[in-house]
């Protein structure tokens, strides 16, 4: 209390000396005070004081002397009444060569300041010494340690009285303040890293805290109380959290501070401090709303809540009379439902009230965003999940999902219509949790529609269906999923016009039956884009399946499903696969085209139809491995290595092929029992129709087999039945190997033939020059039918003892085959003249002469009437006997042959 009473009365001695100064200023009309200015160099009115002390040297009594931002080395002498200020970036060392204190304030000097300077040490042992009386050092920094020296004080007081040291910063100094015979108010100042903080000398008079009890905001409240300074490395205790230490510093400084000086704001009294929580600016707001709010003393009475939509009318939230103290501040809270207001922006306005009637207030714009919305109860909600879980939304509800991306795993409990308001280009559902579905559907007669799907991970998909029915999945897109969409143990389920992009598989089932997936896109998928497994009697119709890393459409174990106006294109491996008895199938009208291996692929099934196929620009068109009892009308295959492949497939019906432009047409690797008809293979490279190792009764009739590099070839297969084709090739035949017991006619009986006779025995003959054997062999009787049996081999063990002739006359709407012109097609057959006209009938009915041999009731050529082999007509362009008549290519076709069933009983292992 004396140093306070002391303080005091030297503060009234300042004023009134203060006022006799100012008297005698007007009085005497002593020149006002002026404004000095200090610059590392020449200031911009090209002045040129470059240092502090020749500022000081030409300065009177009350000036005030501005340094500006630089570097200075000076040795301050101050001996006169100024105030000595810095702009921020001044930093002063002594001179080395003078050898004094940075500043020295020299009695008799009297209201001496110096603030703002950053003071540092070259050789010098004070940085402030202080001498005169009644001077005012604050908010300097003053740092004692150069690299090789310490300043031995940061401030000396020697013999001053009434100074005030205020917001500076000692550091690493021998003794941050050395006093002797003086009196001071030192408060609020940094010591960091001195030896000692303080040394005493004798007849001192010195307060450690602000003179006064002062208001002031620590920790975002407000105080008021006295304090001290901050003294590095001292730990107190401070049970009220208001920044300062109940236990006094050296017994000295009864108010230490807990923290530096910058973190105590010294202020007047003010109303309570609110802040809303910037987390709700912009963002949902349901639930909770915060305030944080702080006041002189902590008390906050109560705080209220508002919003308005136009900032003109205000409705209330709620009042939250009381808080949580958080360390810093109050927290108050009120709970505001805002599902019971439209999508928009509104204001929000928190008012905080202090004990003594003060109030503060805080307003924000947020946007309240409810964006789901039940259109049966018109209640909004939050999330997908919010609005499923509601007690309100029933069994057969529609939920309606603004646009918008929403991060949920979303789990489907109820009977619902959930479906997006702007399509999946703007509306997406992303999963948080990418280990659960996206979309985890355990209810039947669910509807999800219009949604961009992603992040599921191994082993869910984006909508996951398990053992539920009559659910509906359209117009959405899935991607970056494990799976687009996976049905488990589901029926009856429709899915329709989606997108299943980029996942490891796009759609699939497994033990799923009687479910429609119709018009969807599923391509650039890792694994699969559709895959069945042990799943019947589903339809798959209209879909395409593009640019997928293996299979664009997969069956295994999967039975009597229908596959209809499917496109499976650009895929790595296969099209459309079949495999693991995936029996009693229909695939029909479907596009499989540049994929990689094999456009339709059938792998150990049977019982399957194929009709209507294209497969075009594959290395294999269709393509059977194991397959029986498959029905396969009127497909295409065009541009493949091998338009039609059979591996160790029988008893399986071809007809209407078209297999066209290929490197081989039909090929038959080890493969029996199977019967083709009305087959057109054209253009091939090397071979319109191969068998190799195929015997046992496969038979080929009806067909053209046209403008090939080699119309049919054997290898090794034996017992089948070939008759009733157009042959017009570069070479119709080439036979390698022991080919034995093969027929290339029938038992002569009348019927249209392929070429519009009335016979059906043989084949028709022709060459690309118009040479071929049948169209220059002789038919005495008119009846379509040759004289002379056609031999490949000079072994007479590949005959075609009916070999056809140009008819007569060809009956009217017949089609009528073309030959000679190497083309592809076969020449117009001209009509038989009316000179032949009048014996043919006659000759047709009597003649069925044993020359052109016959077939015995068991299908074996009767060797008694086969006319020896001298006397058999050889026609050079067809025959193939000896490594010289070799056509290049057929070694390849053999091998490949080979290779497949390599490559087959490879993978079965």
């Amino acid at each position: 209390m004396k140093n306070k009473g002391r303080i005091r009365k030297r503060n009234r001695k300042i004023i009134y000396l203060k006022a006799i100064v100012a008297v005698l200023i007007i009085c005497t009309g002593i020149t006002a005070a002026e404004e000095i200015h200090v610059y590392p160099s020449s200031d911009p009115n090209g002045r040129a004081v470059r240092d502090i002390q020749n500022a000081v040297d030409g300065a009177q009594d009350g000036d005030t002397i501005i340094v500006h931002s630089g570097d200075y080395t000076d040795c301050v002498e101050i001996s006169k009444n100024l105030a000595i200020r810095a702009e921020a970036g001044v930093t002063v060392r002594d001179n080395p060569m003078i050898g004094l204190p940075v500043f020295t304030i020299k009695s008799p000097a009297n209201s001496v300041s110096i603030s703002g300077f950053t003071i540092k040490r070259n050789s010098a042992s004070i940085g402030i010494k202080i001498e005169g009386a009644n001077c005012t050092i604050e908010n300097n920094e003053i740092e004692g340690y150069n690299g090789n020296g310490y300043l031995t004080s940061g401030i000396s007081l020697i013999s001053s009285e009434g100074a005030t040291l205020s917001n500076n910063r000692v550091s690493a100094c021998i003794t941050g303040i050395s006093m002797d015979s003086s009196s001071a108010n030192i408060y609020l100042n940094d010591f960091i890293g001195n030896s000692q903080d303080f040394s005493f000398g004798s007849n001192l008079d010195i307060t450690w805290n602000t003179p006064e009890p002062v208001t002031y905001t620590y920790g975002g409240r407000e105080y008021y109380g006295h304090l001290g300074n901050y003294y590095n490395g001292y730990t107190g205790t401070d049970s009220n959290r208001d920044g300062v230490s109940e236990i006094p510093y050296e017994e000295r400084d009864l108010y230490p501070l807990c923290l530096q000086a910058s973190n105590y704001v010294v202020g007047e009294n003010s109303a309570p401090d609110v802040e809303l929580n910037e987390a709700l600016n912009g963002s949902v707001i349901s639930g909770t709303i915060n305030v944080n709010s702080t006041t002189v003393d902590g008390d906050v009475d109560f705080c209220s809540f508002e919003y308005s939509p136009d900032g003109m009318s205000w409705n209330e939230i709620g009042k939250a009379e009381t808080g949580t103290f958080l360390g810093d501040s109050d927290l108050w809270s009120v709970e505001w439902d805002s599902t019971k207001v439209d999508s928009r922006d509104y204001y929000i306005r928190a008012s905080a009230t202090d004990k003594g009637g003060l109030t503060g207030s805080d307003l924000i714009t947020v946007t309240v965003n409810n964006p789901v919305r039940n259109i049966n109860t018109g209640k909004r909600f939050v999330s997908i999940q919010e609005a499923i879980d509601d007690t309100g939304t029933l069994e057969g509800h529609t939920i309606l999902v603004e646009e918008g991306t929403y991060r949920e795993n979303v789990e489907v409990t109820k009977s619902l219509t959930i479906c997006s308001e702007s399509g999946s280009g703007l509306t997406g559902v992303q999963a948080p949790d990418s280990g659960k579905p996206v979309f985890n559907i355990t209810a039947n007669s669910v509807t999800i529609s219009g949604f961009n799907i992603t992040g599921a991970e191994y082993p869910y998909a984006g909508i996951y269906l398990r053992s539920a029915k009559n659910c509906t999945f359209e117009k959405n897109v899935l991607s970056e999923n494990f799976g687009g969409i996976t049905l488990f143990y589901s029926c009856n389920n429709t899915i329709s016009n989606n997108t299943a992009c980029n996942n490891s598989y796009g759609i699939g089932l497994e033990q799923s039956g009687n479910n429609t997936i119709s018009g969807n896109a599923a391509y650039n998928n890792s694994e699969n884009g559709i895959w069945l497994e042990s799943s019947d009697r589903n339809t798959l119709f209209e879909n395409t399946a593009l640019n997928n890393s293996r299979y664009g459409i997969y069956l295994a174990s999967s039975s009597k499903n229908m596959l209809e106006k499917n496109e499976a294109c650009n895929n790595s491996e296969h099209g459309i696969y079949l495999a693991s008895s995936s029996n009693d199938n229909t695939v029909s009208d479907n596009t499989a085209c540049n994929n990689s291996e094999y456009g339709i692929y059938l792998d150990f099934s049977g019982n399957i139809t194929l009709s209507n196929n294209t497969a075009f620009n594959n290395t294999f068109g269709v393509n059977l491995v194991e397959s029986g009892n498959i029905t396969l009308s009127n497909n295409t295959a065009r541009y493949n290595a091998i338009g039609v492949n059979l591996v160790e497939s029988g008893n399986n019906t071809l007809s209407n092929i078209t297999a066209c432009n290929n490197s081989y047409g039909i090929l038959l690797v080890q493969s029996g029992n199977n019967t083709f008809s009305s087959i057109t293979t054209c253009n091939n490279s090397e071979c319109g129709i191969s068998l190799a190792s195929s015997s046992d009764e496969n038979t080929l009739s009806s067909s053209t087999v046209n403008n090939n590099d080699c119309g049919i070839y054997l290898a090794f297969s034996s017992n089948n039945l070939i008759y009733n084709n157009y042959f017009n090739n570069t070479n119709n035949t080439y036979i390698e190997g022991l080919n034995t017991g093969n027929r290339w006619n029938t038992t002569k009986a009348s019927g249209l033939n392929t070429i519009g006779g009335p016979y059906l025995g043989g084949n028709f003959w022709a060459s690309p020059e118009g040479m071929g054997f049948s169209e220059s062999a002789t038919d005495g009787n008119y009846d379509g039918i040759s004289d002379f049996p056609y031999s490949f081999m000079e072994t007479g063990d590949n005959v075609d003892f009916l070999p056809l002739v140009i008819p007569s006359s060809v009956p009217e709407d017949t089609t009528r085959h073309r030959g000679g012109s190497g083309t592809g097609e076969a020449r117009i057959i001209p009509a038989v003249t009316e000179e032949t006209a009048g014996t043919q009938e006659a000759e047709e009915e009597s003649e069925l002469s044993p020359d052109q041999g016959t077939l015995t009731p068991a299908g074996e050529t009767d060797a008694s009437e086969e006319p020896p082999a001298s006397e058999t007509p050889k026609d050079s362009g067809e025959e193939r006997n000896g490594e010289e008549q070799k056509t290049p290519g057929f070694e390849i076709a053999f091998a490949l042959s080979g290779l497949l069933g390599a490559l087959y009983f490879a993978r079965k292992e």
